[in-house]
């Protein structure tokens, strides 16, 4: 009949809890199409994912979707990673009296005002998130510093040199700010005045945190104002771990250091990293990034927040982080 009539008919049907059939057991195989919605948890958040389990004639290339119900009925695409081949100068976010923005208005909404000062966070990616999403976050607080003429600190992944971050921030923000950049280096090939050179092993943990805090210091002088460290805990705990009480003493002291100094520090981890749990002990402050269908989803473990999408915009020739809550 629907088909002698040329028209479309859309069938719902309720599955009881537990059923894994649709309705009476056959609607699934007379039908051309099936669209299976389901809801589940992540961590006690709610996450609602869709599933084309068939659809006639068509290639199915995404089965399973992310999606919200948040302003309207909308899909959680895929994440995609596309530099714009024009760079633009990033445009600074104020910050509060007790807060430094993060450099995404959404994600100050969603972390309730943005970093608040004198605080370190660590931000925890599951090995399916891609590493560059990770430093995005922290990229995008480092550009809103450098705007506002504060120094920035970075103590990188092993791979990475200060010409590959130069090159990284070189467009996004302008020369004098790019002159408040330093990176620390393991036996450096120049003297570049962006270079922090260390040592870089374990019987160097205490010289390298001297020369750490020297950087911290000499910032100040320039600017007048605090900084933003940016740590790979992974490298520290690599490079130091035989020296584990110091590298846990040192990772308190900068905590300790942040606060007092009104500075603010952003922590690069993955799960269950033993500096990463040793850092939050002090600090407290832990976001997640996760994958589930190709959807890259962010949420605050402390302060707690729900569960959102993360999407980035380059139209303005800068990188913006966007998040669609999972409602």
């Amino acid at each position: 009949m629907v088909r002698q009539a040329g028209c479309t008919t859309l069938l719902i049907v309720e599955t009881s809890i537990g059923r894994e059939t649709l309705g009476l057991g056959v609607e699934e195989f007379v039908a051309d199409g099936v669209i299976i919605l389901r809801k589940g948890e992540i961590e006690g958040r709610l996450v609602r994912e869709l599933e084309i389990s068939k659809m006639r004639g068509t290639e199915i290339r995404q089965p399973r979707s992310v999606f919200t119900l948040d302003r309207g009925f909308r899909i959680c695409a895929p994440l995609s990673i596309e530099f714009p081949k024009e760079r633009r100068r990033f445009e600074p976010i104020p910050d509060t009296d007790t807060n430094y923005s993060t450099g995404s208005r959404e994600l100050d909404e969603m972390l309730g005002g943005g970093y608040p000062k004198g605080s370190l966070w660590v931000i925890e990616r599951d090995l399916t998130v891609p590493y560059v999403l990770q430093r995005l976050i922290a990229r995008v607080a480092a550009f809103n510093f450098l705007q506002h003429r504060r120094g920035v600190i970075i103590y990188p992944a092993p791979s990475a040199t200060h010409e590959e971050i130069d090159q990284d921030y070189r467009g996004f923000v302008d020369h004098e700010a790019l002159q408040l950049v330093r990176v620390c280096e393991i036996s450096p090939r120049s003297r570049h005045p962006s270079v922090l050179p260390i040592g870089g092993a374990a019987k160097d943990l205490e010289n390298d945190e001297r020369a750490w805090n020297d950087a911290k210091e000499e910032s100040r002088r320039k600017t007048g104002k605090p900084i933003l460290m940016v740590l790979s805990l992974e490298t520290l705990e690599n490079r130091y771990m035989e020296s584990k009480e110091k590298l846990f003493n040192m990772i308190t002291n900068q905590v300790s250091s942040c606060r007092v100094d009104g500075d603010l520090a952003i922590a690069f981890s993955r799960p269950r990293l033993a500096t990463g749990l040793r850092a939050l002990s002090p600090a407290g402050n832990l976001v997640r990034l996760t994958e589930k269908d190709g959807a890259i989803l962010f949420y605050g473990v402390n302060p707690r927040t729900e569960l959102h999408a993360i999407g980035l915009d380059f139209s303005e020739g800068y990188p913006r982080l966007g998040l669609t809550l999972i409602t």
